[in-house]
């Protein structure tokens, strides 16, 4: 681990040098800036600034690039991985891996997200007609996702609630996030309307199995985020009755029939959802439901199985408490360590 952390910090450096020349192609560093976003998601998390790699200089040759009209495919679907990837690790309580301002000039100037071309001179229609029908899906997953990177700005961590004026703005704030999180769901794409066995009847297995699935992590992550934006709110009473109907559809789509397991090994962008549903329940077989899920991820890079662990003994903290506990504080307090990005 030491040998990859220092390779990885050279790579920093490097990349530093390239954005300072003129020379090296603006698409040339976001190929880069991913790769090391990627590395820094899998490394064991810090609790630090954003990447300094991102600084002014990067920001300086973005907003240039943004300009540009020739902008291809790859370099739009970078931009918003990057975006994705940000929130990610926002959630852990972390600064994030992006300067907000780097982040708001993506956010604000890629609002369309094209469909990459197919390798070589293949010319498969089933994979060219999901791609298709999935990718107003994942319009609509980018733009829960840039409401979720503002919900993690109410946080205890970065917003202070020490005045009653400072809660009554951020109540304020919440009402217009939870407008927002029904809007985007009042005009979700067609796929996101449909049951599975709806899909299923009107597409071919090859398109309808990997939709289904799709449509189960976009939707599940839509009622995390109502679960979360809640608990971020903080208020009594715990467990909140607006959170009970959103954890009853995480459950329901988890053990229905959404593709949500294959081979028996869950599908790992249903680990926040889950998280959030066990840490929002004062019932322990609630939490050692969603555990049990958790634990069918069994994924190394996920961290599931610490997610898993951490999630059971916040559980048993908060009912012993009868009240919330901080996610980051608790893991730094009982693990010696940062809340895995999820």
């Amino acid at each position: 681990m030491f040998h990859a952390t220092s390779e990885y910090q050279a790579r920093l450096t490097t990349f530093e040098l390239l954005v300072a020349d003129e020379k090296t192609a603006f698409d040339t560093l976001l190929v880069i800036s991913l790769l090391l976003c990627l590395c820094e998601v899998i490394l064991p998390n810090e609790d630090g600034p954003s990447l300094s790699a991102f600084g002014l200089a990067f920001e300086a040759r973005l907003t240039v690039w943004i300009l540009n009209t020739d902008r291809s495919p790859i370099a739009l679907r970078i931009c918003t991985w990057l975006q994705l990837l940000h929130v990610a690790t926002k959630r852990s309580g972390c600064c994030g891996l992006l300067p907000e301002t780097v982040f708001q000039l993506l956010s604000d100037h890629i609002t369309e997200v094209p469909n990459l071309p197919p390798l070589g001179n293949s010319s498969d229609s089933t994979s060219a007609m999901y791609d298709i029908i999935s990718s107003p899906v994942f319009a609509f997953y980018l733009q829960l996702q840039r409401i979720s990177n503002r919900i993690q700005d109410l946080s205890h961590y970065r917003r202070s609630r020490i005045t009653p004026e400072d809660q009554e703005e951020v109540t304020e704030i919440v009402t217009n996030l939870n407008n927002a999180l029904s809007t985007l769901w009042i005009a979700r794409p067609s796929p996101l309307q449909f049951q599975p066995g709806q899909l299923r009847e009107n597409f071919c297995p090859m398109i309808a199995e990997p939709l289904v699935a799709l449509v189960g992590v976009c939707t599940a992550a839509y009622y995390g985020e109502i679960v979360g934006l809640r608990r971020t709110l903080g208020d009594d009473p715990f467990p909140s009755p607006e959170s009970q109907q959103p954890m009853s559809r995480i459950r329901d789509i988890v053990e229905g029939e959404w593709n949500a397991l294959s081979k028996g090994t869950l599908n790992p962008g249903y680990i926040r959802p889950l998280f959030l549903y066990s840490i929002e329940n004062l019932e322990q077989d609630e939490t050692e439901w969603a555990m049990a899920r958790l634990r069918q991820v069994q994924s190394p890079i996920s961290r599931s199985e610490f997610i898993a662990a951490l999630g059971e003994a916040l559980g048993r903290e908060q009912r012993t408490e009868k009240r919330r506990v901080a996610t980051k504080y608790f893991c730094n307090g009982a693990f010696n360590t940062m809340v895995p990005r999820m």
